[in-house]
């Protein structure tokens, strides 16, 4: 699940941060849609303070923070849930 997660997250970071310079990254439609795969819980102004500005971010340290972020928030919902079934099982026995 972890590198489903990882590659998604990717991904959506990747479309958003297209262009060439940080200035011109659209912050406010990529935290929009990272709300549609998951609670976030980080700001942009956090993100941002983290860089020390805009031009400063990179793609990396965004990537990073952002996938942290996702992380605790699955990590989080597993706890509330409990372990996925079968988790600390065998394959062969959980198919019976």
């Amino acid at each position: 699940m972890q590198k489903f997660l990882t590659d998604v997250v990717s991904e959506v970071v990747d479309e958003h941060t297209a262009s060439s310079t940080s200035d011109e990254w659209d912050l406010d439609a990529l935290w929009a849609e990272l709300k549609t795969l998951y609670p976030v819980s980080i700001t942009i102004d956090e993100v941002l303070s983290e860089a020390g500005s805009k031009g400063s971010l990179r793609v990396k340290a965004l990537k990073e923070e952002v996938l942290s972020d996702a992380r605790i928030a699955y990590q989080r919902r597993e706890d509330e849930l409990g372990s996925p079934p079968c988790a600390s099982s065998s394959a062969a026995s959980c198919s019976r």
